[in-house]
């Protein structure tokens, strides 16, 4: 099914959510494929487009299952706490990438596929990347403060490379620099705060007034979850 295809019909999907089950909206319901997603969430999304208007945040939880990005980041854990690892990407779709003082450009894995074998092209890429400028809303606000507003901005090369340059003025080393070390200080600052209050991390002393109780207990559920949603598949 073409991502067009597929947006078309989870936006009807998210429309149409009070019909009782089950209410799968062609094209979607030609698949056949017995893998299953489970996604425990407070409530659920009201969008599964990423790029939708007003998309809650259970929507892009579901997002970001659904789809694989350019590049990601790998993970860590400070203080018994994973984190994404702001210092190491790792490709997704793409391949490779390059870094200029203001592009960047992006080489595709060349078994890139959507779900039903299609190949994932530089068009499909810029495709996504006009959209989200050009969209309005959140989408939009969040591209622009990478400087990126323009689909001119994003160029297709052959079917595996597209590059893309920023506009305005690149932020100097010295204040990304400074910004970072700014967001470590608030990540020490709520590790000593759940310290000194009597709680193993921050995760802890978040979850401490929710049903849940604890950040273990959260894990343990979730695990439970994903186990008992293993068996069924």
């Amino acid at each position: 099914m073409k991502r067009r295809d597929f947006l078309r019909s989870v936006t009807a999907l998210a429309a149409g959510s009070a019909l009782p089950a089950p209410a799968i909206w062609s094209p979607a319901k030609a698949q056949s494929r017995q893998e299953t997603l489970l996604i425990v969430s407070e409530s659920g999304p009201n969008n599964i487009d990423i790029h939708g208007v007003g998309t809650n945040v259970p929507g892009y939880e579901v997002s970001w299952n659904c789809y694989d990005r350019l590049i990601s980041h790998e993970m860590k854990t400070v203080n018994g706490t994973p984190y994404y690892d702001r210092d190491k990407f790792k490709m997704e779709l793409a391949d490779d990438m390059k870094i200029g003082d203001m592009s960047v450009t992006f080489k595709l894995k060349k078994n890139a596929t959507f779900h039903d074998g299609t190949q994932v092209t530089a068009k499909d890429v810029k495709w996504s990347l006009d959209r989200a400028v050009t969209v309005g809303g959140f989408p939009t606000f969040q591209m622009g403060a990478g400087s990126l507003t323009k689909a001119e901005q994003f160029v297709v090369v052959d079917d595996s490379t597209i590059p893309m340059s920023r506009t305005g003025t690149p932020l100097p080393l010295e204040d990304s620099v400074k910004n970072m070390a700014v967001l470590d200080s608030i990540l020490d600052l709520r590790y000593r705060l759940a310290r000194l209050i009597g709680f193993t991390n921050y995760a802890d002393y978040d979850c401490a007034d929710k049903m849940v109780g604890s950040a273990q207990n959260a894990s343990d559920f979730i695990h439970k979850v994903v186990d008992a949603a293993s068996e069924r598949l």
